[in-house]
Formats: structure tokens, sequence, C-alpha cells
């Protein structure tokens, strides 16, 4: 017998159709059906990417327009790498750091020019 009381269907379920229904998100945050692979639902091969660069790169092309591919890939290579010797908090100021100072630093994401 199924387990009608299990989190997935108490918080996981309520959270997503709340967000889908009242927010507008769109239904793919609701990933129990995800399709892996590079197009699948999310662009991910593994649930354990975390970064959806399916849509990080198109973001980056249309907030910073007309570099050259090798700077998107630099950049995407840059927000995706992390050190296994770090912890997540570490990690995530890092990422913060890098998204919030780098146009500030004089390079975008730490690559010059």
């Amino acid at each position: 017998m199924a387990n009608h009381y299990s989190e997935d269907r108490h918080v996981q379920e309520t959270t997503a159709k709340y967000l889908v229904e009242n927010l507008k998100w769109n239904e793919t945050i609701y990933a129990f059906t995800e399709i892996l692979g590079a197009g699948g639902t999310l662009g991910r091969n593994s649930e354990k990417e975390i970064v959806l660069t399916k849509f990080l790169r198109p973001a980056l092309e249309r907030l910073n327009p007309n570099l050259p591919a090798s700077a998107y890939d630099q950049a995407i290579e840059k927000l995706t790498e992390y050190s296994i010797s770090k912890d997540f908090k570490q990690i995530n100021h890092e990422k913060y750091d890098l998204l919030r100072n780098s146009q500030r630093k004089g390079n975008w994401f730490g690559i010059d020019g």
C-alpha cells in the first residue's frame, strides 16, 4: 500500500502546485517528471547539475551582447566550477562575488578583454 502521508505528497506537491497556480511559475520547476539530457526538460545530464546552463547562456548573451562565443563559454565554466575542498557557503560566496563585482573590477567574470 502506498504511503499517502509522504513528504512528496504533502510538502513538495503542495508547494509546487502553489508556485505554478498562484505565482505563475513555469511548471518545469516541478522536476519530478524531468527528462534528463541536453534536449531534456531543463537541459541537465544529471540531477546533480544545479546550474541550468540551458537557460544561463541565453541570459548571458542577452545581458552582455556582442561578446565572442569563447567569453560566454568561459563565464559558464567559471560559474559552474567548484572545489571539493570548499563547503557550499564558501562556493556560494565566491559565485555571488563573481556575479556582483566582476564588472566593477574591470573585467567580465574574471575574463580580461
